[in-house]
Parts: structure tokens; C-alpha cells; sequence
């Protein structure tokens, strides 16, 4: 069952996170700050990269996902003590009880497509994955109609949707770190 983030949110209120800070596994693998510092790098690179124009798309996605799938860990690391492993950024973000549009939806797996294997191979493990992804891919696309109108804006990974989902994101990941320091 997926809890709602503010649910969430008051559960962890007031509660100290407390992990061996002599341990620096522990400590980077405990501490929200590693997640946020290492999200903030990955999204002023995806930003650079996206601002570019002249490198490939498919850098950008992965910057982007890597970035959100960060802060997401992060987030449910400060709620609920864990996160599953996982690159499954649709499925982090649910179970973070953040509310999230269809649209969202799509393109938020679709950066898990990037991330697991778009954006550093040519093809996924498999040929299931390979046709669960053109599927995917289809709902960024209308299926007629002008050119000009192929891509669905609200279904694609582009930096204005990027940017939204990081501030909301990166939004939620300091209202946890607040309660639970």
C-alpha cells in the first residue's frame, strides 16, 4: 500500500537519524547529505549537458534520471530508514507517497529506461525489455497528426519537466531532511 507523503512525512517528524560516523560506508551510505550533495552534481551536470545542445540527448536523460533517482532515494532513506535497489525512478517515486501525474508517470520511467540501459546501450538485456521499452517510448509520441506536434511535451523528458520534477523533488527531500535532523 502506498502511504502519502505528508503521511509519511509526520511519521519521521522529530526523529534523530543516527549512524556510525567513524564508519564511512555507513556514514555515506546513512547520511541524507551524500544523496543530496551527489544529486546536486548530477543535476548541474544534466542542466550543462541539456543547455548544450550539441551532445546527445540521451546524456542529458541519463544525467536527469540519475539525478531524480538520487533525491528519491534520499527522500525514502530520511522516511523510511531504506530504498529498494532499484533504478526503477516511477516506482521510487510512488512509494514516496509523492503525488504524480500519468504524464509524470511516463516520464519518469522513461528516465528509468535511460538509466538502466538507453543511454549506455544499444539495446537492454532482452528482447521482452527491448519491446516493454518502444512501447514506453510510444507514449512520448502521437501516433498521427503534424510533425511539428510528434513528441507529447507533457509525456517528454526535456529540461522544463526536469526542472519541474526537481524542484518538487528536491522540495520534499529538504522538508525530511528538516524533520528528521
Amino acid at each position: 500500500m502506498i502511504v502519502d507523503f505528508e503521511i509519511q512525512l509526520a511519521r519521521v517528524s522529530g526523529k534523530i537519524r543516527a549512524f556510525d560516523k567513524g564508519d564511512q560506508f555507513s556514514r555515506r551510505f546513512n547520511s541524507l547529505m551524500y544523496y543530496s550533495n551527489y544529486a546536486d552534481e548530477l543535476h548541474e551536470a544534466a542542466l550543462l549537458v541539456g543547455n548544450a545542445k550539441l551532445i546527445p540527448g540521451n546524456v542529458f536523460c541519463l544525467l536527469a534520471g540519475l539525478s531524480i533517482e538520487l533525491l528519491l532515494k534520499g527522500i525514502l532513506l530520511g522516511l523510511q530508514g531504506k530504498f529498494p535497489k532499484s533504478h526503477q525512478i516511477q516506482d521510487l517515486s510512488l512509494l514516496s507517497g509523492i503525488s504524480s501525474t500519468d504524464d509524470d508517470l511516463i516520464i519518469l520511467q522513461s528516465m528509468s529506461e535511460y538509466v538502466s540501459w538507453a543511454s549506455k546501450y544499444p539495446t537492454p538485456k532482452d528482447e521482452q525489455s527491448w519491446h516493454s521499452a518502444v512501447e514506453l517510448f510510444g507514449k512520448q509520441r502521437r501516433t498521427s497528426g503534424k510533425l511539428s506536434s510528434y513528441i507529447i511535451s507533457e509525456r517528454e523528458i526535456n529540461m522544463d519537466n526536469y526542472e519541474r520534477f526537481w524542484e518538487k523533488y528536491a522540495n520534499c527531500f529538504w522538508q525530511v531532511y528538516e524533520v528528521v535532523h
